[in-house]
């Protein structure tokens, strides 16, 4: 993991703005390089992390702390359960009406016969 820095040279293979600042062994160590680099108040949000054998070319937008991490997952979580939630409320939801209205025989009461209190008030 031997991170070597090269002259600063034009890297036609990843964009005519791009240029070369090092060279290192695996992923963990451009990421390192990266860390240091945002550390150090360099502007990440302008940073590519290329790949060779891979052809990988990653843009960074930037840093992330901890709590943001959590905030983006919560999030994330909240909408999915919103979701998942919406959807299995409405197919309960149906299927409960449907066995209501088939139990009740297709009226919107399950007991359908009159009471006192159906009974209009007479004028007496």
């Amino acid at each position: 993991m031997s991170a070597t820095t090269q002259g600063a040279h034009q890297a036609s293979d990843t964009g005519s703005d791009s240029t070369t600042v090092g060279v290192v062994d695996d992923f963990a160590a451009a990421e390192a390089v990266i860390r240091r680099l945002a550390d150090a108040d360099f502007p990440i949000e302008h940073a590519r992390t290329v790949g060779g054998d891979l052809r990988l070319i990653q843009h960074t937008t930037g840093r992330v702390t901890f709590w943001g991490a959590v905030g983006l997952g919560a999030a994330g979580g909240a909408i999915t359960g919103l979701l998942i939630g919406w959807i299995f409320g409405a197919v309960v939801g149906g299927l409960t009406g449907a066995l209501w209205f088939s139990v009740s025989g297709g009226s919107r009461l399950l007991n359908t016969e009159p009471t006192a209190d159906d009974h209009e008030p007479s004028d007496d």
